[in-house]
């Protein structure tokens, strides 16, 4: 692993040390194997759905893992992967709810995360290297909305693994985590 790829993996993980702390109050499965988790503060969020304008509460950090796998484990066993039938996770992440990030973890070159929710661990990790070139293909394996009003998007194998960018995207149907399938 190179140097740099260790430096930009630390430097993710600076980036979301400020959600140590946060407690989780929602947890929710989307699309496929989308999993949406709410924390810290409850926050009113104004977007547009098919041309109406929609309020919502979320949390003031809202992680939404899109186009990566994930496993959520404890120190005996695995609960859930994003791979398992829709009625076992949709029972196994509500562990997640009431539970406060103690850690973030985040391993180079793939940047792949381990999020510590008092003992009980999501890890989210790309399922591709991210190098291949297909037309139209939404790259960004997870973000992570922050309260200070940017988002935190992994796509490994971009060039850039990781970027931060003003949040004003929030809400649009593109990068939107808002609508609950």
């Amino acid at each position: 692993m190179s140097r740099s790829a260790a430096a930009d993996a630390a430097r993710l993980a600076d980036a979301l040390s400020g959600m140590t702390g946060a407690e989780a109050w929602s947890v929710w499965l989307g699309i496929g194997s989308h999993l949406t988790v709410d924390l810290g503060g409850q926050v009113e969020d104004r977007h547009t759905i098919r041309g109406q304008e929609v309020t919502s509460i979320v949390g003031e950090w809202r992680l939404w893992i899109r186009l990566a796998a994930w496993r959520l484990e404890d120190a005996t066993q695995v609960l859930a992967g994003c791979e398992d039938p829709r009625p076992v996770i949709a029972e196994k992440i509500v562990v997640l709810r009431g539970r406060r990030v103690t850690a973030v973890t985040v391993t180079a070159p793939a940047m792949e995360t381990v999020f510590d929710f008092d003992g009980v661990r999501l890890l989210v990790f790309p399922v591709d290297s991210g190098t291949a070139s297909i037309p139209g293909r939404l790259a960004c394996q997870w973000s992570l909305w922050r309260p200070q009003g940017d988002i935190v998007s992994v796509t490994p194998g971009s060039g850039e693994a990781w970027t931060v960018e003003p949040s004003k995207a929030r809400g649009t149907k593109r990068d939107s985590p808002f609508r609950r399938q």
